[in-house]
């Protein structure tokens, strides 16, 4: 296929390698995989490259050089905004761990988490590491590169953003605060049911050193319930990984 390469062209694909570029560079799935900056820009480019080809819309032409930059502002928040989208799904499953980890007393404990380079909870950090493998596996990398071939036909390179509601973004957030509570809530049920008892033997039995006794007890109830709860984790994980899908529909007009 003869593509025509002009200087129109070759500025479209600069513009979609920063909206690319900040989407890849901040999602949690590349990030964690430790990908070396110079394969992540020759990705990047080739990714914006190969969907340029095969999209179908008209390239914007610029004037001068304050209209480029400010297409490639649009771009960058564009590429920020979808970014947003997966970050704040996979930091659902950082929080929730992060909840189960002070309930179970591994909030004195920590990982350093590969994406952030920064000390990232335990349960979380397994739970993170699950949804990794949860994404691939349900195929969700490849409605991600739908989702980026959409931006394009919808938001061509270089055209304006334009207004959006933040009410949008709120909700958002709001909804993946919800669902890293409901992802570990028979934990932090079955935990709390537990300080309960616990308390009452406290006040029965006073000789007994409960919170030397509670400890073991904790990790073990805790660890049992998510390992039962494997099972229902998982349809969990697909309402997240449809959120960000939803997500960027609402950003980007149809």
């Amino acid at each position: 296929m003869a593509v025509d390469v002009s200087i129109a062209w070759i500025t479209a694909v600069l513009l979609l390698t920063v909206r690319f570029g900040v989407i890849l560079y901040l999602a949690p799935m590349v990030a964690a995989a430790k990908v070396p900056k110079q394969i992540l820009v020759l990705w990047v480019v080739a990714l914006s490259v190969g969907l340029l080809l095969v999209s179908n819309v008209s390239l914007i032409e610029f004037n001068d050089v304050a209209e480029l930059i400010k297409a490639m502002l649009s771009e960058l928040a564009l590429g920020a905004l979808m970014a947003f989208a997966l970050v704040a799904a996979f930091a659902a499953f950082l929080l929730g761990g992060r909840i189960v980890d002070f309930q179970m007393g591994f909030g004195v404990a920590g990982l350093i988490d590969p994406a952030t380079n920064a000390q990232a909870p335990l349960i979380g950090s397994i739970l993170n590491l699950i949804a990794i493998m949860v994404f691939y596996s349900l195929n969700a990398h490849h409605y991600l590169l739908r989702g980026l071939a959409f931006s394009i036909e919808k938001i061509p390179p270089g055209a304006w953003l334009g207004d959006f509601d933040i009410a949008v973004v709120i909700a958002y957030f709001g909804t993946m605060f919800s669902f890293a509570i409901a992802l570990v809530a028979p934990i932090i049920f079955s935990i709390l049911l537990l300080d309960v008892g616990l308390a009452v033997m406290a006040r029965t039995m006073p000789q007994m050193n409960v919170f030397i006794v509670s400890i073991p007890l904790k990790i073990f109830t805790g660890l049992s319930i998510a390992a039962l709860s494997l099972y229902t984790i998982t349809p969990f994980m697909e309402k997240i990984f449809e959120a960000i899908f939803v997500f960027w529909q609402s950003i980007i007009p149809s």
